[in-house]
C-alpha cells in the first residue's frame, strides 16, 4: 500500500474543561486589589500557576478559597 492510500492514525481529541483567569478578574470577583492576590498566591493560600508571566488561577481555587473563608466566619 503506498504512502497517498493511507488514512491518518486517529488521534483523539481532548476536551479540555478548565477555567484559568487572570488575577485582575480574581481581584475584580473578590472586589480586592491584584496586590491583595499576588499575596494569597504567594502565601500559598490561592492556587496558581505561572504561564509566561502571567499568574493563571483555576476556577476551582477560588472556589476552594472562598470555602476555605467559610469556616472564619462568626
Amino acid at each position: 500500500m503506498s504512502k497517498k492510500n493511507q488514512q491518518p492514525a486517529h488521534i483523539p481529541i481532548l476536551s479540555i474543561d478548565f477555567k484559568f483567569f487572570y488575577v485582575s478578574e480574581v481581584a475584580a470577583m473578590l472586589r480586592v486589589s491584584a496586590p491583595v492576590i499576588y499575596n494569597l498566591i504567594h502565601e500559598g493560600k490561592l492556587d496558581a500557576i505561572k504561564i509566561g508571566r502571567a499568574w493563571k488561577i483555576p476556577e476551582a481555587s477560588i472556589t476552594n478559597y472562598i470555602n476555605s473563608l467559610g469556616s472564619h466566619l462568626i
